[in-house]
C-alpha cells in the first residue's frame, strides 16, 4: 500500500511540474510576441502608419490573438488646401 500512496505521490508530483513548466514556457512566448509586436507597431509609427495611439490597440489585438492583425486600422485620406497667390507681381501667361 505504500508503494502506490508513493507512485501517486510521484505522479502528482510530476503534474504539478509539468503544469509550473508548461505556465513558464508559455509567459516566455507571450514576453516574446509582446516584444515583437511593439517592434513591428514602432517601425509603422515611424513610417507614419500607425499613430502611437492605433499602435498600442494594434499591439493588444495581436497579444491577445496570438497573431498580428491583418492590416493596419484604416485611416480616412488628409485633405489637403491648395493656396495660390493672387499678387499683381506674378508673371502672367500669354493668352
Amino acid at each position: 500500500m505504500a508503494d502506490l500512496t508513493d507512485l501517486a505521490t510521484k505522479a502528482f508530483y510530476l503534474g504539478v511540474g509539468l503544469a509550473s513548466y508548461a505556465g513558464e514556457k508559455a509567459a516566455e512566448k507571450v514576453t516574446e510576441l509582446q516584444a515583437q509586436a511593439q517592434d513591428v507597431a514602432a517601425e509603422l509609427v515611424k513610417r507614419g502608419e500607425l499613430t502611437a495611439e492605433e499602435s498600442r490597440q494594434w499591439v493588444d489585438t495581436w497579444v491577445k490573438t496570438g497573431k498580428p492583425p491583418t492590416a493596419p486600422p484604416p485611416q480616412p485620406p488628409r485633405q489637403i488646401e491648395i493656396l495660390v497667390a493672387d499678387d499683381d507681381d506674378s508673371p502672367q501667361s500669354p493668352a
